[in-house]
């Protein structure tokens, strides 16, 4: 395993069995991008959280998530797939998982 970092001790490459990865950052430290082998992975996100928040994600081909918050990260959804993922524990106070019953495809931007 190969770890890099750049002078602000962010981690701009890296490697395990062969597999590399390389990632660019924006001027407040957020990863903007995240290449590897399979092609390179783009983020939006937004800094209005104590922490920065990914509000979308393309991936290789043009995959596209698009992330939703609650007090946490609840769910990703991804159109072309019409598929969402829930993430386990945040739907709720005590809630340890959720299973999703149904999930319809949708354009956030309907035309």
């Amino acid at each position: 395993m190969s770890l890099n970092y750049d002078i602000r001790n962010r981690l701009t490459s890296g490697g395990v069995r062969g597999v590399t990865s390389s990632y660019t950052y924006d001027a407040e430290g957020v990863r903007q991008t995240m290449t590897t082998g399979g092609g390179t992975t783009t983020y939006t996100t937004s800094n209005h959280a104590s922490l920065s928040q990914v509000l979308k994600r393309v991936g290789p081909g043009g995959r596209v998530a698009w992330c939703v918050y609650g007090l946490g990260l609840l769910y990703e959804v991804e159109p072309d797939l019409g598929a969402m993922t829930v993430v386990p524990g945040r739907m709720g106070s005590g809630c340890n998982c959720l299973t999703v019953v149904s999930a319809a495809a949708f354009d956030p931007f309907p035309t």
